[in-house]
């Protein structure tokens, strides 16, 4: 973080039972920034979680986020999605 290359870490867990937090919520509570990161900045976001219901649930609220900044459908979102991924700027780290 000092030099810069993390800039913000966000840890979502599910299954605290003193405060529940799902990723995808926590992305949408800081969607400006985030998108700002993906495309102003030059930016990654690396998501660690399982690949079943956190992955699905974060692309689709990226697809979302992608769609109402960009006024796109959503297949061109999702092709905006895509090229994130092999850009290097969204980084899954997944199980199933």
């Amino acid at each position: 973080q000092q030099e810069g290359i993390l800039t913000e870490l966000v840890v979502a867990v599910s299954r605290d039972p003193i405060k529940p937090a799902y990723v995808q919520d926590c992305l949408a509570e800081r969607r400006d920034w985030l998108y700002r990161l993906l495309t102003e900045q030059n930016g990654a976001l690396l998501l660690c979680g399982d690949e079943l219901t956190m992955i699905k649930s974060v692309n689709e609220f990226l697809q979302t986020l992608i769609m109402e900044k960009e006024s796109l459908d959503a297949k061109a979102a999702s092709l905006q999605l895509q090229a994130w991924s092999k850009a290097g700027r969204i980084i899954r780290d997944v199980w199933v």
